[in-house]
């Protein structure tokens, strides 16, 4: 028998099949993390679990070393590479994950117990994130992948998950949560190939923190996920549409939906705003319907930059607003009407810019406009 010790290609051999093996071992067996650490480089990974043992081998030559519950188990790489970390042990009883800033290119086999807390954040994960056999929920965290370009949620067993943040990755087509309800904040942003977003047809709770920007997204369908509070949808610029659900909405304070491709009528009839409302640089927005009920006072409203006719703010409490109108190609009627609607509100003290871009009014606006006037508005 050859002697392997003597035969450099023999060796490379066997550690190539050995690196193959390690990625084609069952789920059951391990949980494999691949790392790409420079020298001296220190990793971390943190699990909690309720019982039973947990286990890693960092596969640089280093004993195997178990993990405590809830702290973090570091290790220094003294020399720069690619490892495969085995860790074996009871992983159904997981129930928090948390390996940020450790060079992480991929996880192969992760089954863990109800996930309450995931976090790889700041790693140089490749390809697609597969929690197939990881439910999750609580808090789930994959920020500055810049390679990742999938998540796969569980298709059973998965709570809502009230603090969701897929940013600064390379998500591409459709984001698939069909069975990861979510509430609470969802931040997704900076995938330039992220399409879309299927969410839960049911079980999911108010989000009170949504924002999607700087995606590619070309629909946004929330009719199944109730918003309130905040709702950041900008800078995707093919975004056409965003339908909002039918019940269950919170007041919206701070709605900002500019450099999209919106076109047609913004439907708000179910979604109650107030406070600040900015949708401007959407070209082809001829129409936005607010709801007749539940708005709170408008304080800014910019709305610059579209095709819009008129905004009717009639179902509004009294407010005392700035509103901007400049860039919307209204024509002289519209541009009156805007004026004579804006005089029967009884508001005091507002700032209308309704400048560059539109038709001058008319006289049929005098009255109005000298009205406004003295109520202390400002109009330019």
């Amino acid at each position: 028998m050859p002697d392997i010790a003597k035969n450099p290609l023999r060796r490379g051999r066997n550690k190539r099949m050995f690196i193959i093996n390690q990625h084609n071992r069952g789920v059951s067996d391990a949980i494999l993390v691949t790392m790409t650490p420079t020298a001296s480089f220190t990793a971390g990974i943190n699990l909690t679990f309720a019982s039973g043992t947990l286990t890693i081998d960092w596969k640089d030559g280093s004993a195997t070393e178990n993990f405590v519950s809830g702290i973090e188990l570091t290790h220094t790489y003294t020399l720069a590479g690619t490892y495969i970390a085995e860790i074996t042990g009871d992983f159904t009883n997981i129930t928090k994950f948390i390996a940020d800033n450790n060079r992480i290119t991929f996880i192969f086999g992760l089954k863990t117990g109800l996930l309450t807390d995931f976090r790889i954040n700041n790693n140089l994960y490749v390809g697609a994130l597969d929690m197939s056999s990881a439910p999750t929920s609580g808090l789930f965290w994959v920020d500055n992948n810049s390679g990742m370009t999938s998540i796969m949620h569980s298709s059973t067993g998965n709570a809502i998950i009230t603090n969701y943040q897929y940013d600064g990755n390379d998500i591409t087509g459709v984001l698939d949560l069909s069975n990861q309800p979510i509430g609470g904040v969802f931040y997704g942003y900076d995938n330039s190939n992220n399409t879309g977003i299927t969410f839960a047809s049911s079980g999911n709770s108010i989000v009170t923190g949504f924002r999607l920007y700087n995606n590619n997204l070309t629909a946004l369908d929330l009719s199944n996920v109730p918003t309130g509070t905040l709702f950041y949808v900008y800078g995707n610029n093919n975004l056409i549409t965003i339908t909002h659900a039918s019940s269950g909405n919170s007041v919206i304070n701070d709605y900002r939906a500019q450099n999209t491709g919106l076109n047609s009528t913004l439907t708000l009839t179910n979604q109650p705003i107030g406070n600040v409302f900015w949708v401007h640089d959407t070209s082809a927005l001829l129409n936005i319907l607010f709801s007749s009920t539940g708005n709170s006072a408008l304080a800014l409203c910019y709305c610059d930059d579209n095709l819009l006719q008129n905004i009717d703010f009639s179902n509004f409490p009294t407010s005392t607003p700035i509103i901007r109108l400049t860039g919307n190609s209204l024509t002289a009627t519209e541009h009156d009407n805007q004026l004579i609607n804006l005089d029967n509100q009884g508001w005091i003290n507002g700032t209308l810019s309704i400048t560059t871009g539109n038709t001058a009014r008319t006289s049929a606006s005098d009255t109005a406009y000298n009205n406004l006037i003295a109520n202390g508005w400002t109009i330019i």
